[in-house]
């Protein structure tokens, strides 16, 4: 029996809480003597576009990825995002211990991304989901700190929903203290993230299992991701309507 389109696009959870929520996505690319960045967003862009999840993506390149724009840009994409929308953030390009390298030459920390999301979320209940992917070098440090000192810095190793999101799915490239690899085809991990998307819904799995096919896929380096709460993981990657 065909199920009722009207009905099955406010019931659908997949990468989305909701459909029909106003769900945000922003890229953020530094190349700095990088190569392959083009074709990493391409391949990001080819997952966030598919109409289903309805995004509406904002991009952040090089130079204009300075740390007031993107703290400003996080807050105002946390805002805009309804109460049962979702947010995805991905950035490639250089990193270091629980921080990210941007286009003024400054770096943003875990607690810089945190304090910008819970300043967007300020008199408003949590953001139902939200996404966070770091393709950068020693970008694991984000999942959990690597070094005492990391407390300066911090991680996301204690979400909270206090943090302005009641779902976390953090992923990133490599381990606290490895480097993370890329050519002039992409980076190695964001490849890998997107044959395993590819994947995932040929085959409708879910957010954990897409997350571990990308583990598995990913060359030289060895991603680490993090679910908030542990549930989270089992959400479908692409829910057909009558699911």
């Amino acid at each position: 029996m065909a199920c009722s389109t009207a009905l099955a696009s406010t019931r659908i959870q997949d990468i989305v809480a909701d459909r029909t929520a106003d769900n945000y996505a922003l890229i953020i690319s530094v190349a700095a003597g990088l190569p392959g960045l083009a074709n990493d967003r391409e391949k990001v862009r080819g997952i966030l576009e598919r109409k289903e999840f309805g995004f509406h993506i904002y991009e952040l390149r090089d130079k204009d990825a300075t740390k007031p724009v993107l703290e400003s840009t996080l807050m105002y994409l946390s805002k805009k995002a309804g109460d049962r929308g979702t947010l995805v953030v991905y950035f490639g390009g250089h990193g270091a211990e629980g921080q990210f390298y941007l286009g003024d030459k400054k770096f943003f920390s875990a607690n810089d991304f945190k304090k910008s999301i819970a300043g967007g979320r300020k008199g408003k209940s949590a953001l139902e989901r939200l996404m966070i992917f770091v393709d950068a070098c020693e970008s694991g440090s984000f999942v959990d700190p690597w070094s005492a000192s990391q407390k300066f810095i911090g991680s996301f190793g204690a979400w909270t929903p206090k943090d302005g999101a009641r779902n976390l799915f953090l992923f990133a490239s490599s381990l606290p203290h490895e480097s993370s690899l890329a050519a002039a085809e992409g980076s190695y991990f964001t490849l890998a993230l997107r044959q395993a998307f590819d994947e995932a819904v040929a085959q409708e799995l879910s957010l954990g299992e897409w997350a571990r096919l990308t583990q598995q896929h990913t060359q030289e380096h060895h991603p680490v991701f993090k679910f908030v709460p542990e549930a989270f993981s089992e959400e479908k990657v692409l829910n057909s309507p009558c699911d």
